[in-house]
C-alpha cells in the first residue's frame, strides 16, 4: 500500500477552499476502469436541437458515492494532527470520473430522450416550456432520490441557449464559447513542441467551424514531427499561420445542429 500523502488546501474561484490529496502513487498501481465517457459531439447535437435547456452542476457529486469499506484505507491522508480516510469517493482518484459517469448514466438511463450528462454536468432539454417543466421536475426528483445536490450558482434554468462543454448550444444551433475563443486569441507563441501540441489540441476541438482546417494548420503540424527539435524553429510563416488560426476561431460562425430525421446532402472531393 502506498504511503499516506499530505493534503493541500487550494483556493477556488468562488473563494471557497478545496482539499486536494496527491493520489499519484495510489493511481500508479490502480487497475484502470475503461468505462467510456459520453461523446461530446453527440451530446452537443442531441441537446443543441432543443428550444428550452437547463444545465445542472452537481455540488460535490463525487461525495454522494460511498467508498467500498475495503478501499477506504487506500484513500487515507495525514495531517499534523492525525490520519484520516474518505468514506466517500474522493477527487483525484484514477477511476473517479469513470465511476461517476457509470452512476449518472444508470440514473438517467430512463430519461435519455430529454436528459444527458457529461460526468457531473447534466443537461435537461425540451421542445417547449410546458414539456420542460415536466422534464426538469422528473430529473430533480431523481437526483434527490440519489442524494445528489445541485450548485445553484452554476446552474442555468430554462434558457434558449446555454454554455455546455466549451460551446454555446440551443434552438437548433451551436457555436464556440466566446470565453474559450478569447482565451485562444490571447495565447502566446509556443516555444516548444509540447506547447505547440497543447495549442493545436485545443484548437482541434473546434475544427468543425473552420473550413479546410487541416490545410490551414499544416505548417504548424509539421513542427510537431520527430525530425524537428524540441525548441521549434518558428518563422514568419508560422507566425502568420498562427494568427490566421486564432482569427478563424474568434470569427467562427454559428452552425445548425444536424437533424438525423431530415435528408442529408454530402459533397466530397474525389
Amino acid at each position: 500500500m502506498p504511503r499516506s500523502p499530505i493534503p493541500l488546501c487550494v483556493n477556488k474561484k468562488d473563494g471557497s477552499i478545496r482539499l486536494c490529496v496527491d493520489y499519484r502513487a495510489l493511481n500508479a498501481v490502480t487497475v484502470s476502469d475503461d468505462f467510456p465517457m459520453e461523446e461530446a459531439v453527440d451530446l452537443i447535437q442531441s441537446i443543441g436541437k432543443a428550444n428550452v435547456i437547463t444545465t445542472l452542476d452537481l455540488l460535490k457529486g463525487y461525495w454522494a458515492i460511498p467508498m467500498d469499506p475495503e478501499c477506504k484505507e487506500l484513500t487515507s491522508f495525514k495531517t499534523h494532527r492525525q490520519k484520516y480516510q474518505f468514506k466517500v469517493m474522493s477527487f483525484g482518484l484514477k477511476n473517479a470520473s469513470a465511476t461517476f459517469q457509470r452512476v449518472i448514466n444508470r440514473a438517467l438511463s430512463r430519461y435519455r430522450n430529454f436528459s444527458r450528462a457529461y460526468i457531473d454536468d447534466i443537461a435537461v432539454y425540451s421542445e417547449n416550456w410546458e414539456e420542460h417543466m415536466i422534464h426538469l421536475e422528473t430529473i430533480l426528483c431523481k437526483l434527490r432520490e440519489l442524494n445528489f445536490a445541485v450548485n445553484l450558482k452554476k446552474c442555468s434554468f430554462a434558457r434558449p441557449h446555454v454554455k455546455y462543454l466549451g460551446h454555446v448550444i440551443g434552438s437548433g444551433r451551436h457555436q464556440p464559447d466566446p470565453d474559450k475563443t478569447n482565451t485562444i486569441e490571447s495565447l502566446p507563441q509556443p516555444k516548444t513542441k509540447k506547447e505547440l501540441r497543447s495549442v493545436l489540441g485545443l484548437c482541434n476541438y473546434y475544427r468543425e467551424y473552420i473550413p479546410s482546417y487541416s490545410e490551414l494548420v499544416y505548417p504548424l503540424t509539421e513542427l510537431t514531427k520527430k525530425k524537428v527539435p524540441d525548441n521549434i524553429p518558428w518563422t514568419k510563416e508560422h507566425d502568420l499561420t498562427f494568427d490566421r488560426l486564432k482569427r478563424a476561431l474568434v470569427e467562427a460562425p454559428s452552425l445548425y445542429t444536424p437533424r438525423p430525421d431530415q435528408p442529408f446532402i454530402v459533397h466530397s472531393d474525389a
